[in-house]
């Protein structure tokens, strides 16, 4: 049974458990994707935006950052939880 006071194996040891966390942190909080707003409903505060390639429209709620028809947007969260984080252009 190896060590971990031998320095390659804790060398080791540290990369797989350093690759393990990373995993995780992109499970949780994946990066962000773009989307173009294609409506707007300022009473329920959701835009209904489009993913390029993808042919289903989605509705996400967005917060102090109003977008406009045409604007791109930075969507943030997993999926069932999604969210318009800024407007980008």
């Amino acid at each position: 049974m190896a060590e971990f006071s031998d320095y390659n194996m804790a060398a080791r040891m540290k990369a797989v458990i350093r690759g393990l966390v990373v995993d995780v942190l992109t499970q949780l909080a994946p990066p962000p994707r773009y989307a173009e707003v294609i409506s707007v409903n300022t009473t329920t505060r959701r835009a209904t935006v489009s993913y390029p390639g993808e042919a289903v429209n989605f509705a996400l709620p967005y917060g102090s950052a109003v977008p406009s028809v045409g604007s791109v947007v930075r969507v943030l969260g997993v999926s069932g939880a999604r969210y318009i984080d800024d407007v980008v252009g």
